[in-house]
């Protein structure tokens, strides 16, 4: 088992979608934030464990995109604005892929 900490649904123009089944049949891009910490994360590597890899590929399976939040990218003590333009940037990174 494991956790999705965040899940959204995105158009082509990266606009949010209200996630119900109607919605879910249309082009539109299913999302799934994964969050890692410190604990998350290989010890000398920047890369998320085996089971986090293998939570990935599950979630990939299930038909979502995967957007991955390392702690080493993504600071709490940045201001507010780095970290909506960060998150925004990397939404936009996977609706265009």
């Amino acid at each position: 088992m494991f956790e999705i900490d965040a899940e959204c649904l995105l158009d082509k123009k990266c606009s949010p979608l209200p996630i119900n089944k109607k919605t879910l049949d249309t082009q539109a891009t299913r999302i799934a934030i994964l969050t890692y910490d410190y604990h998350d994360m290989s010890r000398g590597r920047v890369e998320p464990t085996g089971i986090n890899c293998l939570a990935a590929r599950l979630l990939e399976a299930q038909g979502y995109k995967i957007l991955m939040v390392p702690y080493t990218e993504f600071k709490p003590r940045d201001k507010l604005v780095h970290r909506v333009q960060y998150l925004e940037a990397k939404l936009k990174q996977i609706v265009v892929s």
